[in-house]
């Protein structure tokens, strides 16, 4: 072999290895870079989710108290409408005095508050009712049915309905419309709520909560 073909397969097996050490170099460069951007990926991930953590801590605490508010309106409109009937109803029996069965009214009146009285009195103990004055003319109506021992009086200022009580005041039985109405108040109260809900498909907090998640 020649000197210049010595020369030739030198130079030639050191461009192979050269080539082979730069294919070697590429690879691990190319190696280096996939980890360089997986790790700039996650870099940005992380960084990305600790942007928005407090954005979704806020939206969070958004939704949250759109519910309160939504609860808190729906209880409201719903006192509301209670409060609205109870002052009807407190209107309609301010106004029964003027209603055309109103005679019939008081006498059941009387009569409820009598026996009731009756079931705490001795046997033939005094009885006073106390009657509004605008009812004079009904209750002079009705003293025929009225038990011989009962002591009528007119003291009361009321919407109708009267107080039967003992000769010596011991017991009482108030009859009146403003206290049967009061008593009243408590069941109706749970009865409009029930009554409210059950007709109500979807409240208003199911309704801002679904515009709160959109």
């Amino acid at each position: 072999m020649t000197l210049q073909a010595v020369l030739d397969a030198i130079q030639a097996a050191g461009e192979r290895q050269v080539c082979q050490i730069e294919a070697e170099a590429s690879a691990q460069a190319n190696d280096l870079m996939l980890q360089a951007s997986a790790e700039a990926r996650r870099l940005r991930e992380d960084a990305r989710r600790s942007a928005l953590a407090p954005a979704s801590r806020e939206c969070l605490r958004i939704r949250q108290q759109a519910q309160f508010d939504a609860l808190r309106l729906v209880t409201e409109t719903r006192e509301g409408l209670i409060e609205t009937v109870l002052a009807r109803a407190r209107e309609r029996l301010a106004e029964m005095r003027s209603d055309a069965g109103y005679p019939s009214l008081l006498s059941r009146l009387i009569e409820e508050a009598l026996d009731d009285l009756s079931l705490s009195l001795e046997e033939h103990e005094g009885i006073v009712l106390e009657a509004d004055p605008r009812d004079r003319v009904i209750v002079q109506r009705l003293l025929a049915e009225l038990p011989p021992d009962v002591r009528i009086s007119y003291p009361l200022t009321c919407w109708g309905g009267v107080i039967a009580s003992s000769a010596d005041g011991r017991i009482a039985v108030i009859n009146t419309l403003e206290a049967r109405l009061e008593r009243a108040v408590p069941y109706l109260r749970r009865y409009l709520a029930s009554q409210l809900a059950s007709t109500a498909p979807e409240t208003g907090t199911s309704q801002v909560a679904a515009r709160a998640r959109v």
